[in-house]
Parts: C-alpha cells; sequence; structure tokens
C-alpha cells in the first residue's frame, strides 16, 4: 500500500487498519459479500493479502465499490457499527443533514496534491431532472449521471460544460449463449436494426432508447410484465403496435400504467380509471 498516508482522524494507514475496514465491510453482507472472499489479513505494515475461495478476476472492481471504502479503525465502535467517517482523502466530511446533504472542508494532511477548493457540500438528488435543472438555474456547480436527453439539454445552455466519459462499470458478465436469432428477433419486434447493439446510450435518440429498453425485458420471455409509463417517449401509433403485438404474440399479460387515456383504450381489454384517487369506471373491451 501507499506509505506515508494519513486518516482524517491523523492516524496512519497501515495494512491492520485496512484489513479490519474490509472485514467489516464483508460481515455486512454488502456487495464484498459476493466476492467469494473467505480471508482478509495483514502480512506486513503495508502488505495486505486478500483470500477467495475460487479464482475471482473481478475482485479489484468489488474492492473500488464505494461500499468498501477504507476507513481509520477509530470510525466503529466495538460492535463493528461505523459512528463516524475517517477517511483519507482530500475532502474531511464535517457535518450531514440524513443522507441528502454532506458538507466537507479541504484536508490539509492530503498525501497527494492539495485541494484548492477550502469547503464543498454534496447534495443527493435522486432525478437526474432536478440536477440538470439545478445546473441551468445556477444552483450547482457539478452535476454527474445525467440522461442523454438532459445532457443534451444542457448543452444549449451557454453557462454550462458538458462532458461525456465512459466509466467502466461491469464487474461481472454473462455471455447471451444460443439467443442471437432471440435477441435479433426481439429488435426486430421493436423497430430497430441489429447494427444498434454497438451503439452507446448516448448514440440513441430517446424513442430508441425505450424501444430498446422494451427488447431487453422481451428477452427473458415474461408472463407478466408490470409497465409503469414504459413508452412516454414514443408516437401512439408505435407504443399501441408495440405492446399489444407482444401481448398476443407471447401469451404475456401486460399491466400498463398511464397517464395516457387514449393509448390505454387502444392497447388494453380492461382498463381501470383512477381520476381522483379511488376506483371510478371498469371497462371491458
Amino acid at each position: 500500500m501507499r506509505p506515508n498516508v494519513i486518516f482524517h482522524d491523523h492516524t496512519s494507514l497501515t495494512a491492520e487498519a485496512v484489513a479490519r475496514s474490509l472485514n467489516i465491510t464483508l460481515e455486512s453482507k454488502g456487495v464484498l459479500s459476493k466476492a467469494t472472499v473467505t480471508k482478509i489479513t495483514a502480512t506486513g505494515p503495508l502488505s495486505l493479502e486478500i483470500k477467495t475461495a475460487k479464482p475471482f478476476s473481478a475482485l479489484p472492481a468489488y474492492i473500488a465499490h464505494y461500499s468498501a471504502g477504507i476507513i481509520s479503525p477509530a470510525s466503529f465502535d466495538e460492535a463493528g457499527h461505523t459512528k463516524a467517517v475517517y477517511g483519507t482523502g482530500q475532502y474531511v466530511l464535517t457535518d450531514h443533514e440524513g443522507g441528502s446533504l454532506f458538507r466537507f472542508h479541504a484536508n490539509p494532511d492530503y498525501w497527494g496534491e492539495k485541494p484548492r477548493i477550502e469547503k464543498t457540500e454534496y447534495h443527493a438528488v435522486p432525478k437526474g431532472e432536478t440536477r440538470g435543472f439545478m445546473m441551468k438555474a445556477g444552483q450547482a456547480e457539478m452535476a454527474f449521471t445525467l440522461s442523454p436527453v438532459d445532457a443534451k439539454q444542457l448543452e444549449r445552455s451557454a453557462n454550462v460544460t458538458v462532458e461525456t466519459l465512459s466509466i467502466p462499470r461491469t464487474r461481472l458478465m454473462m455471455l447471451n449463449h444460443g439467443q442471437e436469432d432471440s435477441i435479433h428477433e426481439n429488435l426486430r419486434a421493436v423497430a430497430l436494426t441489429q447494427d444498434m447493439l454497438k451503439r452507446y446510450p448516448c448514440e440513441l435518440s430517446g424513442g430508441e432508447m425505450q424501444r430498446m429498453a422494451l427488447a431487453r425485458v422481451m428477452l427473458l420471455k415474461p408472463r407478466f410484465i408490470v409497465a409503469d409509463e414504459p413508452t412516454s417517449r414514443l408516437d401512439l401509433s408505435v407504443q399501441a403496435h408495440l405492446i399489444a403485438d407482444y401481448s398476443r404474440a407471447s401469451g404475456c399479460a401486460v399491466l400498463l400504467i398511464s397517464h395516457d387515456r387514449a393509448l390505454i383504450e387502444t392497447v388494453c381489454s380492461r382498463c381501470l380509471y383512477l381520476p381522483s384517487g379511488s376506483l371510478d369506471i371498469l371497462r371491458n373491451r
């Protein structure tokens, strides 16, 4: 491990401290517990050994997951529960409001390049649209993980710079052996071509992304689908064609939830309306 690294509580980062932090994470049954890890031990002041029950090539990705972040021994109580957060990064957590707002100040003892901003706040905003609106209104300096549609809209703002980066997120991959025909058949069913499989999400339109999502669901051959506004970015004729045709061809039952009454009456054989929060009309077609 890197030498001369100091935790935010001014204690040294050692292999023993890292092993304790990771072992507590392992016992919490989080992401790391799925990595077949059997033992984590310190073999020297700055050397750590992690043993797995079998070869596991994705281990580095699991170790790098945010839930396996390394914090100092003083961060835990005697039962191994987190009582404070003392990491080693550029910024020190000073206080927080639940899980929605976190405040930090610069760490003067950081081992790398010193932080240039003295204080900062992190707001956990679940909706990408809201993060995009905050950027437009000047209520945020940075926003991460925006949809392609929101990113395109922000590109039109003169005071906002949009950067698109490819971030490796895959930890394990399961190949679709023997499913090539089904994949191509599902693509045709939602009016997409095979070359769409080679494109990144940012290279697809809103309607194409919606149809690709439908094709992925169809690949699982479900017997029942709960579809909550599944076709909001498609025009009505395409909506009716995709949902009705798939339901008839596969025998799959679909519970379609939508504010589009015309779509419901076009596609569904049985309709329930809840205009005021209670069941109002039942219609069989």
